[in-house]
């Protein structure tokens, strides 16, 4: 135990060994009023919502099945300190096999109580984190098998969890170019991370998505796994596809205009010129790239 849980727990039987003189007294040196002083005086350390399962242990009055197992509750010392103890206890049956009494240690686990809730803690915001991000997050281990996958992954390619865990994305067929994967992983063995690279993926149904992609390698349990974060960006990758063509055509047309087209940007500087000018002005001599970025 803490010192500081020492000096405060057992009070009634410390002060009892010091009247007596005695470092350590058998269970039945003391009577019945003792005992039941000493019970009250730990329950009233320890905290109200564990009380009740802690005196039913203490007083015996647990089944029999209980009464061997770990028992945790929470202690708040006089100064005010709050400690975790676990309580491990068996019982003892006399020779004709009739419960006679328990026997049991008490540790204070406090600092590894507190570990496992910071842990824990952790755990469940990352776990929130995961299943509500906007991207698709997936961890797989250096064979490619998936380790787990976020909500987000399963509904942009239509596999479910279960489909995926354990199995690769050759073995899905999610690779639409089955390279990426080998230039993702050289990316990551040369710089250890690999960011917002662009790839075609096949979703279940078969359709297409494209994905701008950042992965890392990181360690888990001593082992590395290959985390992958997915931006779906098949809409937008789209609309680029759509403004790009129609930027095309409209430069067909104006080039093909039967008029002199030009244009300037804030600075006056030529962006544009077409075919007609070309050929009307400079006599078909000259390439517009002898006007762009020229003043008039």
């Amino acid at each position: 135990w803490a010192t500081e849980t020492a000096r405060h727990v057992g009070t009634v039987v410390h002060r009892e060994l010091q009247r007596i003189g005695r470092d350590a007294v058998r269970p039945d040196a003391f009577d019945e009023s003792l005992r039941r002083r000493w019970l009250d005086e730990l329950a009233e350390l320890v905290l109200p919502e564990d009380r009740g399962q802690w005196t039913s242990r203490m007083r015996g009055q647990d089944s029999q099945d209980a009464m061997g197992g770990d028992l945790f509750y929470r202690v708040r010392l006089p100064g005010g300190d709050m400690r975790h103890h676990q309580l491990s206890c068996g019982l003892v049956r006399a020779s004709d096999g009739a419960p006679a009494r328990l026997a049991g240690v008490v540790q204070d686990i406090t600092e590894h109580r507190l570990a496992e809730l910071a842990r824990r803690e952790s755990e469940q915001f990352f776990r929130g984190f995961f299943e509500a991000s906007p991207l698709s997050i997936t961890l797989a281990d250096m064979e490619g098998r998936f380790v787990t996958v976020n909500a987000k992954f399963c509904q942009i390619s239509m596999f479910s969890e279960a489909e995926v865990l354990g199995k690769t994305a050759m073995e899905l067929g999610l690779w639409a170019d089955p390279g990426d994967r080998a230039n993702i992983l050289r990316e990551l063995s040369e710089n250890g991370v690999d960011n917002a690279r662009q790839v075609d993926f096949v979703r279940k149904d078969g359709g297409t998505v494209r994905g701008l992609c950042s992965g890392a390698f990181i360690m888990r349990g001593g082992e590395q796994y290959v985390l992958m974060l997915t931006q779906d960006i098949t809409e937008r990758a789209g609309m680029e596809e759509r403004l790009q063509e129609s930027e095309e055509r409209l430069r067909q047309l104006l080039d093909e205009s039967p008029i002199s087209i030009m244009a300037f940007d804030a600075t006056g500087s030529i962006t544009f010129v077409n075919r007609w000018h070309l050929d009307h002005f400079a006599d078909g001599k000259l390439e517009s790239e002898f006007f762009l970025g020229r003043k008039v």
